[in-house]
């Protein structure tokens, strides 16, 4: 069976390992900034800079090699000792490696392989500073120009592979000129077992250059082990002996090797995951109209058929949203750089705890909450945390640390952004959202709805703009960022100790498991993972139909909602009145509705404006029988509706006994 190779495709595996790797070198470089003298990740950032080079070179990225190999030589000479590596160094990696990513983006879009004037301008400013580190491009140590002479058979593989011998010589060709190249056949069989798709190529050549033999060498290191390379002085009779490498450096893997080796693991673009979740839901819909005729038809081996299919539609769900699952490590990681750079550029030392990294949620709300935290980091870097001359004279060391946390909590992710500084101070924001005329001089605010108050339309404390913060915007678009993806933020803050920013979100954004609820002839869905319990309503509360409706279960003081109250039901009661237990963000309420409909899988679908701003709607889903059923919003709905319920009554809630979800 034959073969294609496209090689789009292949340089599109470049890329994304390119990403990659310029990830590493930036993780490699801050740990090194900890650890300077850390030889296993010097040996890990000079492996992945070598790769981003010869990959650039067997594709004829010349531009990208050419800027490489200066970056590659300066960590070359700090991993054999030559060079100290300092902030000043780093930073210049730093950049370097930005500027490599912004050279690969251009590449991915399609432009040519030499930038604009102004990027190439940039370009050359690095160079020249990556060149006065070894010494000044005079200093650096050059060979004579030697003319080499090239033997080159290529294994029956190599085309097969999708490997471009052309790229190698492209490759070759930026470090010096070629006299002449010559192809040859070798090692054709017969006609008759003769394989159209294998390599019978060979090529010798002279080349002339000044760089040394094992700089030559590596332009062949990504040919697989069965091709047969011979490079010596055109003066010598013997093949020159190549400049052993460091035992620690093994050579970088072919990008051909890669491609290979996918055949373990498939790339597939989001848009295709997002209509197979697409086509699930509409399976799980469908699905739900069959159980709803097979209910009515009353055919036991029918309903028990329709079970059987639900449960492996359920698995379907199951392995196609786990599918999208990410760890959030990677979100996490993003942030070492820019603490690293904000704590620079405002005179403080912070340094940057993660816990949590491998806390798996649905890539979407990964991109999606991506800015958000970049806005709550960096509010924490200018305004909650203190310079180092600040913090000695409160009595703290001079580092301070922010904390980037995630764990699982039930059908939700929570992620922390936590600081050790100055914490919020109550009576300044109090006093500064009078002076805007947010809130009254005459209201009365607890602890936590003044904390809430950083979050209002131009609301800010800063006493000068700064190009991080200061400017009245972020923090309330940060808040809609987080509510548009079904979740909450709440703030915790004691003065003088730090500030932590929880943010609650849902682990995916298409399918959820419900519980269905009736209140008069409406069907309502209200996610599973936020309920607890469901009891009657006790006859004693039942004579009020107020929206302070609360009681005593087991001890504990439980507020409660009445939906036909929230969606102006005008329904009589019925004889017996069902309190659906849930609990958010530590709080626990009852939703009372008349009846109880069980579980059933839910695929979240958008109302449109008819609904926005509707604290208690999060969205739709279509019943089996095709009637639409509103998905009850619990955050907002404890957060928006639960305001009306009595100050007293919500004051002895959040001061009760708290539970652990």
């Amino acid at each position: 069976m034959s073969t294609e190779f496209d090689l789009e495709s292949i340089k599109a595996v470049f890329f994304t390992e390119a990403y990659q790797l310029l990830a590493d070198v930036e993780n490699y470089i801050l740990q090194l900034e900890k650890e300077p003298g850390d030889l296993e990740v010097l040996n890990a950032a000079f492996r992945a800079i070598h790769t981003i080079k010869g990959s650039a070179g067997v594709f004829g990225f010349t531009n990208i090699t050419h800027f490489v190999h200066d970056l590659e030589t300066v960590m070359d000479r700090v991993r054999n000792q030559e060079l100290l590596f300092n902030t000043a160094l780093g930073n210049l990696v730093l950049s370097s490696a930005d500027h490599i990513q912004a050279l690969v983006q251009g590449l991915e879009q399609g432009g040519a392989d030499s930038p604009d004037a102004q990027t190439m301008v940039h370009q050359a400013e690095l160079t020249r500073a990556l060149q006065a580190h070894l010494g000044g491009a005079a200093a650096i140590a050059k060979n004579a120009t030697q003319s080499w002479r090239i033997s080159l058979e290529l294994a029956k593989d190599t085309l097969r592979d999708g490997f471009d011998p052309a790229s190698t010589f492209a490759y070759l060709a930026s470090m010096g000129d070629f006299k002449f190249i010559e192809p040859r056949l070798a090692g054709v069989p017969p006609w008759h077992a003769l394989d159209p798709e294998s390599c019978y190529l060979g090529f010798d050549a002279e080349f002339v250059s000044d760089r040394p033999h094992a700089d030559i060498m590596d332009a062949f290191e990504f040919l697989s082990s069965e091709s047969k390379v011979d490079v010596k002085a055109k003066e010598a009779s013997s093949p020159v002996p190549s400049i052993p490498k460091p035992a620690s450096v093994t050579p970088a893997p072919s990008k051909v090797a890669n491609a290979k080796a996918a055949n373990s693991t498939i790339r597939v673009s989001s848009e295709k995951l997002d209509a197979l979740i697409n086509l699930v839901g509409e399976l799980v819909i469908a699905n739900a109209g069959t159980v709803e005729q097979a209910r009515k038809n009353g055919s036991f081996a029918l309903q028990e058929a329709t079970h059987a299919v639900g449960a492996l539609i359920e698995e379907i769900r199951d392995g196609a949203l786990g599918l999208r699952m990410v760890e959030i490590g990677e979100c996490f990681q993003r942030f070492q750089r820019v603490v690293r750079d904000t704590a620079q550029s405002l005179g403080k030392e912070v340094d940057l705890v993660i816990h949590g990294e491998d806390t798996e949620l649905d890539k979407s709300v990964v991109e999606k909450i991506s800015d958000p935290l970049m806005h709550l980091v960096r509010n924490a870097m200018d305004h909650g945390l203190e310079t180092p001359q600040e913090r000695a004279q409160a009595g703290k060391t001079g580092r301070a640390t922010l904390t980037l946390n995630a764990y699982h909590d039930g059908g939700h992710i929570v992620i922390e952004v936590k600081d050790n500084g100055r914490g919020l101070v109550r009576e300044k924001i109090r006093n500064k959202a009078i002076e805007k005329g947010i809130v009254q001089p005459e209201q009365t605010l607890s602890d936590s709805e003044i904390n809430m108050l950083i979050f209002a339309p131009g609301f800010s404390t800063a006493a000068q703009i700064t190009d991080i913060s200061g400017r009245g915007v972020g923090m309330d678009v940060v808040k809609k960022n987080i509510e548009s993806l079904r979740g909450t933020v709440n703030v915790n803050s004691r003065e003088g100790e730090g500030t932590t920013f929880e943010i609650r979100l849902p682990l995916t954004l298409a399918i959820i498991d419900g519980f269905q609820i009736a209140v008069g002839q409406g069907v309502y869905v209200i996610p599973l993972a936020y309920v607890r319990e469901c009891i009657e309503l006790p006859s004693a509360a039942k004579q009020n139909d107020g929206m302070d409706l609360h009681f005593d279960l087991r001890g504990e003081f439980l507020p409660c909602i009445r939906l036909r109250k929230v969606f102006g039901v005008q329904a009589d009661h019925p004889a017996r009145e069902n309190v659906i237990v849930v609990s958010h963000g530590g709080l626990k309420v009852g939703i009372v509705a008349d009846r109880l409909l069980g579980e059933s899988q839910t695929v979240i679908k958008p109302l449109g404006d008819l609904f926005e701003g509707n604290p208690a709607v999060s969205g739709g889903t279509i019943l089996g029988n095709g009637d639409v059923a509103l998905i009850v919003d619990i955050p907002k709905l404890i957060g928006e509706v639960g305001k009306t319920i009595s100050r007293s009554y919500m004051d002895n809630a959040q001061c009760g006994e708290r539970i652990e979800s």
